[in-house]
């Protein structure tokens, strides 16, 4: 399986734009909640089409990731997995993203509160978000804010 684009901006975003998560070594993943049958956070970020991070998320549930060195990316993507045609309501609600550069003190880059209107019901498709704010951070923070629910994507990068 190979993975798709949303639109014609996701497109041009990966031809264009570097992607950090796959050029520069993320050294550290941390996430709250464990994922189903091995499917946890490490997954947003192996490059593997078909592995995903799929996880219980009761209220906020957060993965945090910290690069060798420092990016400035300008956008960010979620791709969703491989049965999201099928568990559409696996798409998350509400998230945040922030970055830090001592694991402290957070900035918010990112606010999305209708997270399953902009992810369609398709699999393996990479959907990409602007920042709202951007900088150059060592450490991200994907927070999700949903409600009772199990929260699934295949990957996740930042471009720039």
């Amino acid at each position: 399986d190979e993975a798709e684009y949303a639109d014609d901006l996701a497109r041009t975003s990966f031809a264009d734009k570097k992607d950090f998560v796959t050029t520069v070594r993320i050294t550290d993943v941390d996430y709250d909640v464990e994922g189903y049958n091995n499917e946890n956070g490490e997954n947003l970020f192996d490059g593997v089409v078909n592995s995903k991070y799929c996880f219980p998320c009761q209220g906020t549930c957060e993965i945090e990731f910290t690069f060798k060195e420092a990016v400035s990316p300008t956008q960010y993507a979620f791709q969703t997995a491989n049965d999201t045609a099928n568990y559409s309501e696996r798409n998350a609600k509400r998230w945040k993203i922030f970055g830090s550069n001592d694991g402290k003190n957070w900035d918010e880059l990112a606010k999305v509160d209708d997270g399953r209107t902009r992810l369609k019901a398709v699999n393996f498709t990479w959907f990409v978000f602007d920042f709202d704010r951007t900088g150059t951070y060592t450490q991200y923070k994907i927070q999700f804010r949903n409600e009772n629910q199990i929260v699934q994507f295949g990957g996740f990068a930042l471009l720039g």
